[in-house]
């Protein structure tokens, strides 16, 4: 059945508003011409207020009978609007049952094909199934009908030895367990070698940098360890006076004991020191200053 619209009669426009626009525009104009630069002054605000007021009443007229007119005009179109939506609200309810059981239909064949889809995906992924989870692979256009499952399984295959062949040639790099694994990791993200292997070479510098670094503590820590330890001097009494040993003239004036001098330094605690003088001084060495 066909819309009909009997009156106004299909093609032809509303009546226009017929009126004395012309004769009253001219009397505005002449009417506006009095008050046309005039000037008020201080003892004439009241008579401005007058001519205000005047002109204020005039163009409220006007307003009024556009208003009016409007009202008149709009009035079969208001009631024609009130009609046309109450015939698309009943059509709109009984579409509204329908689409609901499209969408329905439409997302049971989406779970149905999911299905399918994720059994393709364990038939191809093999041992990377821990590493590479469905919904890392997962493309939402796989689900639509017009993508078949062949071209879905073409799909998939090609994802799947890109990332067998990209974690294979990490392995060719033989990197340290824990840089491995964090170079697969990146890898793992986007499945761009390229990105995994400029993360290899920041790592590989950053632990450069920490060994580096580590070094460096290690002799700092070495070299306050070396300024701590005594300095090597010579060997003195502890009190800082020399002594001669007990038994030194009888070693000196013995004949058949030839007498040797020796240079050393040793490296010494306090306690020590005090303990090789005393040996000393009970064996009749003598000590010098060299």
């Amino acid at each position: 059945m066909q819309i009909e619209i009997y009156n106004p009669a299909q093609g032809n426009p509303l009546p226009e508003i017929q009126w004395n626009y012309p004769e009253l525009k001219k009397w505005v104009e002449d009417g506006l011409e009095a008050y046309r630069g005039v000037v008020y002054t201080e003892d004439c605000i009241s008579q401005a207020k007058k001519d205000r007021a005047t002109l204020n009443k005039l163009a409220a007229a006007i307003d009024t009978k556009r208003r009016e007119m409007k009202a008149l005009y709009l009035q079969p179109y208001e009631r024609f609007e009130r009609e046309a939506k109450e015939l698309t609200g009943m059509i709109k309810a009984v579409g509204g049952e329908i689409d609901a059981q499209v969408k329905a239909y439409d997302e049971y064949r989406r779970e149905e094909k999911l299905k399918k889809v994720q059994g393709l995906y364990s038939d191809m992924i093999g041992n990377l199934a821990e590493l590479v989870p469905y919904e890392r692979l997962h493309n939402p256009r796989w689900l639509n009908v017009t993508t078949s499952i062949s071209a879905i399984a073409e799909e998939m295959g090609r994802s799947i030895d890109r990332i067998t062949s990209g974690l294979a040639s990490i392995d060719t790099l033989k990197l340290d367990k824990d840089v491995e694994a964090q170079v697969k990791g990146v890898f793992l993200q986007h499945f761009d070698l390229a990105e995994a292997l400029a993360a290899r070479e920041r790592i590989e510098k950053q632990r450069g940098e920490l060994e580096r670094l580590k070094t460096a503590q290690e002799a700092a820590q070495a070299a306050k360890r070396d300024e701590a330890v005594t300095t090597p001097q010579e060997i003195k009494n502890p009190a800082c006076e020399p002594v001669e040993p007990v038994g030194y003239a009888d070693m000196v004036h013995a004949e058949e004991e030839k007498v040797y001098t020796v240079t050393f330094r040793v490296h010494v605690t306090a306690e020590k020191m005090k303990l090789l003088g005393d040996f000393m001084r009970e064996n009749g060495i003598r000590p010098e200053r060299v």
